[in-house]
């Protein structure tokens, strides 16, 4: 695969242009140094050999940055957000194409999520809110030594501010569009001369952007969030800091939107197989045309009179299937809606951080904690204002990681050592209810036709632990190596009750994995469980010209840990499934049943890397490049049955090779303007996958969340007021281009390019013990759809074959990004 060259020598071409349109004006100071610990010590950003971005919270604010996922954003190759309708309290994460497609109770991310360096297993929270940093680091690439287990893409590391010894505290209160009322501050409190505390808080209220027909809006937000930190220094060389903190956050549930969807081709046969429990109309699929969905006409149960069919029906004339009774009419930020969703989630953190200075040259650190979480879930899965399908979601989890690290500096040597212990418990209750109404309708009786399609509660326990060593040698003045080595262990064990299900209770004896049942109620305890050993290695070579030109090239790897298909009503094998997992007979597992519990091996990565940090023009211009190329084996990969056939699963998808190229830019072209730019590409590509084990994925399968550019472009300016105070513009830009969704076959769905454009205006006074901002996000006003899932129906695969793309409901369905906003901020700021 070949790098975007042009992509590079556009932008350097871009710059150097903006250099010579400054050439003849008073050039500003040199560029502030960036200190950031991604190799477990302090060193200047320009000196560190990892593709990293970095964020203070001064920069995050004019930015207008406030959430992971806006982060994400303005950061090339990074991307955040959805890959099953989950929403913004359950995130997706990807770095260079690395990440993960579902949040369930089972599966992993591949992008290590750290606050504080402990590590936050799950997605949820108003914690991901920027509040009160210190800074923010962006890793790109695997970081399977220093980080450890998933995080084959790399690692997002949020650093608290820590307590200080003079008083301080802030105020900020914000206003803006949807009705927007935030609260912010913090107050630091020094408590003697060796303790302090910092408390931290936010209240964040919004009204909702996307418009039901029900009256109900989504998008909203009501979200707290308290953090308090206790500092104290025992004696000069002991360092410990006790965090806890508490965040809860509810909304009106998923933004999603039905929009859109395949066309219909009467000429598909579809052999029997309709859509999730649907019904085969002379002999063919009962799909639906673009853009008018009809909403359960051909459900099971669902009467063909019901009032989504058009008065002319005739089941011999596919022209007369549809009605637009219950299209999306107005525009991009309305959807339908049925049952009123809701969502809540809470998140409780206790951290220990401590540092002991053992002796002039060795420092012993421990980072240990808990975290204990729920999130409740009510969801109308078909969206309509049709009774067809209501989804229940109740997770907990409980997780616990110790570590205690070492590191030392004698003269040309750097090293750090270390033991790694986490655990995690996690539960989910779900259930799933759907309606046989006769004839289908708003105006029934849903409790005379509920039909319990599936109910189970799922558990997982997962234990890791590891040791690690990284060892840094300068071989010269000039010349360096870098040598780190991770072992790791991973056991899990995952299994649930699936209640009511007559068919798993028949397989008791028969099956290792039914463990207990229940015949009087057909509910049976399913488990199984697995362990994994990983060896990681990381070698660098670095080399530093002279003080404004460092180089490095790195090998690393990574792995992110196997498990077991999440979706426990799965019993394929059984009687009752008489096709494979890929929906052809003969190809699949039919021989054993395993009722979703389908394991997959662990995902592993090696990653190499070519860098340059450099500075020129007296320091004013910081130029970062650096290419990679990535090489994944047993690639994790999200499939799905061939016309739902059977739920969706996580199998093997042999290799996939990612390769492309980043760049950050810096300029202070005067005192007063300074421009950033930055860019990433990206290329991916299959090789080696069997489609009969991977449910109808090809190489040529699209890769999800790969666009093959994303690019930023910034601009601030501050003026120096005659009265001493500063006003302070800047203008950001952040480019997407198009990319598809997920690999699976209901998530290869089209996301087109966007960009997102901030822009700021802020005055200081000369004293800097006030503010006020005004400010705008999406400014453009651009379609932004963050995550989709195909529920149309059925698409031809690359092999000439018929598969699955969803449950024939006619439509796609997006998740959409917040329209423009505008927000004004008045902050006050106490000894700061």
């Amino acid at each position: 695969m070949l790098f975007n060259y042009r992509y590079c020598v556009g932008l350097i071409a871009v710059i150097f242009s903006t250099l010579q349109f400054f050439s003849g004006a008073v050039f500003g100071q040199a560029l502030e140094e960036i200190i950031v610990t991604a190799e477990r010590r302090e060193l200047n950003l320009q000196q560190t050999p990892i593709s990293i971005s970095a964020f203070n919270q001064l920069e995050l604010d004019r930015l207008g940055l406030e959430t992971t996922e806006d982060i994400a954003n303005f950061i090339p190759n990074v991307s955040v957000g959805t890959a099953f309708g989950s929403g913004d309290q359950n995130a997706t994460f990807s770095i260079r194409g690395a990440g993960q497609f579902r949040n369930t109770t089972f599966f992993d991310r591949g992008v290590g999520l750290y606050i504080d360096d402990m590590y936050y297993p799950r997605n949820s929270g108003a914690i991901l809110r920027i509040l009160d940093v210190e800074r923010v680091e962006v890793l790109r690439g695997p970081q399977g030594t220093l980080f450890g287990r998933n995080s084959t893409g790399g690692a997002i590391r949020y650093i608290s501010q820590q307590p200080e010894d003079e008083f301080n505290a802030t105020v900020n209160l914000t206003g803006g569009t949807f009705a927007r009322k935030d609260l912010k501050g913090h107050v630091n409190i020094p408590l003697g001369d060796r303790a302090a505390a910092r408390i931290t808080g936010a209240s964040m209220v919004r009204d909702g952007y996307l418009k039901g027909e029900n009256g109900q809006t989504k998008g909203n937000l009501d979200v707290t969030a308290i953090r308090a930190q206790l500092r104290f220094q025992p004696t000069d060389s002991l360092d410990i800091n006790l965090s806890y903190a508490t965040d809860s956050s509810k909304d009106n549930g998923r933004t999603g939107t039905p929009k859109g969807g395949d066309d219909f081709d009467p000429s598909i046969k579809a052999d029997g197989m309709g859509g999730m429990s649907g019904r085969e109309i002379a002999g063919h699929v009962p799909l639906l045309i673009y853009e008018e969905p009809t909403f359960g006409c051909y459900w099971a149960g669902g009467s063909l009179n019901g009032p989504c069919v058009t008065s002319t029906f005739n089941e011999n004339d596919p022209s007369t299937y549809y009605s637009d009774a219950y299209l999306v009419q107005d525009g991009f930020y309305d959807y339908l809606g049925g049952t009123h969703d809701s969502r809540s989630s809470s998140n409780d953190f206790t951290t220990l951080n401590a540092n002991w200075d053992m002796t002039d040259n060795i420092t012993a650190t421990l980072v240990a904690g808990s975290i204990s979480g729920e999130r409740d879930d009510i969801y109308d899965g078909d969206m309509s204002p049709l009774p067809i399908l209501a989804n229940k979601t109740i997770d907990t989890w409980d997780s616990s990681s110790v570590e205690l690290r070492f590191a030392g500096e004698h003269d040309r040597l750097n090293w750090t050592a270390g033991l790694y212990t986490f655990t995690e418990t996690a539960n989910s209750w779900n259930k799933t209810d759907g309606y046989d109404c006769s004839p289908m309708g708003m105006d029934i009786d849903l409790d005379s036709c509920v039909v319990d399609i599936g109910e189970g509660t799922e558990f997982i326990d997962s234990d890791a632990s590891g040791i690690f060593a990284q060892v840094s040698y300068d071989i010269t003045d000039r010349l360096g190596i870098t040598v780190g080595l991770r072992s790791t262990e991973d056991t899990k064990g995952a299994g649930g009750w699936l209640l009511n299900e007559p068919d798993v209770v028949a397989y008791f004896g028969k099956s290792d994995i039914i463990t207990e049942v229940r015949a009087a109620t057909n509910d049976a305890r399913i488990f199984r469980g697995n362990s994994w050993t990983s060896d990681d290695h990381r070698v660098v070579l670095d080399y530093e010209w002279n003080d404004d030109l460092f180089t490095y090239l790195s090998y690393s790897t990574a792995y992110k840990a196997g498990g077991f298909a999440d979706f426990l009503g799965d019993d394929t094998g059984s009687n009752n499934v008489t096709v494979g997992r890929d929906g052809v007979a003969g190809t699949g597992d039919e021989g054993q049943p395993r009722f979703g519990l389908i394991p997959y091996d662990p995902e592993w990565v090696k990653g190499f890397e070519i860098g340059m940090r450099s500075e020129w023009l007296d320091q004013r211009l910081r130029l970062n490049v650096s290419l990679f190329d990535m090489a994944f084996t047993d690639r994790h990969i999200r499939s799905q049955d061939r016309f739902f056939q059977n739920p969706p699963f996580t199998a093997n998808a042999s290799n996939l090779d990612v390769d492309g190229i980043e760049i950050d830019a810096i300029y202070a072209a005067t005192d007063s303007v300074r421009v950033t730019a930055a860019l990433g590409t990206l290329n991916s590509a299959y090789s080696g996958i069997d489609p009969s084990a991977t449910g109808g994925v090809f190489n040529s399968t699209p890769r999800e969340r790969m666009p093959a550019l994303s690019g930023t472009l910034g601009f601030r300016h501050t003026a120096n007021l005659a009265n001493g105070g500063e006003f302070v513009t800047s203008a950001n830009a952040a480019y997407t281009d198009d990319f598809y969704n997920g690999s699976s076959s209901n998530h290869q769905v089209h996301i087109d390019s966007y960009t997102v454009m901030t822009m700021r205006g802020e005055y200081w006074t000369p004293s800097g013990d006030w503010s006020i901002t005004v400010s705008c996000s999406n400014c453009a006003n651009d379609e932004i759809v963050r995550g989709a899932t195909d529920m149309s129906g059925t698409r031809i695969l690359p092999d000439g074959s018929i598969g699955g793309g969803g449950a024939g409901v006619g439509f796609n369905r997006w998740e959409i990004a917040a329209p423009r906003q505008f927000a004004i901020n008045f902050g006050y700021y106490f000894n700061n």
